[in-house]
């Protein structure tokens, strides 16, 4: 995990404070977040950093794979997440 912090600008303690700050969960599903499990990916605003990885100062937040994944599919664009929303709750 300490290289994987490391390729996107952050230490390894870095890493730590934000899983603690979120308390060990995903941000976007609420689930568990095992701290070294494979599925764990670390989050950034591909504006700035557009490539796999990140400056550091960019960086969101630590997600599940399958959570990050929706974010790059929908473009980083919050209008869409917004009318996925709307859409669901008026089905």
């Amino acid at each position: 995990m300490a290289k994987r912090a490391a390729s996107h600008g952050i230490t390894y303690d870095r890493y730590s404070e934000i899983h603690l700050h979120q308390g060990g969960r995903c941000p976007i599903c609420g689930n568990h977040l095992g701290k070294f499990d494979r599925d764990v990916v670390i989050d950034h605003d591909h504006s700035c950093c557009p490539r796999k990885t990140s400056c550091g100062e960019c960086v969101r937040g630590i997600l599940h794979r399958g959570c990050n994944s929706v974010i790059g599919y929908l473009g980083d664009d919050p209008d869409k997440f917004e009318r996925i929303a709307e859409y669901l709750r008026g089905y």
